[in-house]
């Protein structure tokens, strides 16, 4: 599994990618934030002002292989 590289668009742009990191979980956050209620609840099956610190966790340090 590849967990970050460089992907080209249809239109030729070029873009990269790379696995979620702890560091992210602000951003994840944010994210969420900047979310509907509506949005978050179809995204988490379950109402949330913001994502608990125990799902950011879960979220953010994936158990990849080395």
């Amino acid at each position: 599994m590849q967990l970050a590289g460089q992907v080209t668009l249809r239109d030729g742009r070029s873009l990269p990618y790379r696995a979620i990191r702890p560091d992210d979980a602000g951003r994840l956050q944010r994210f969420a934030a900047g979310l509907s209620a509506r949005s978050r609840y179809q995204r988490f099956h379950q109402p949330m002002a913001q994502i608990p610190q125990s799902l950011l966790e879960r979220l953010t340090h994936l158990d990849v292989p080395k």
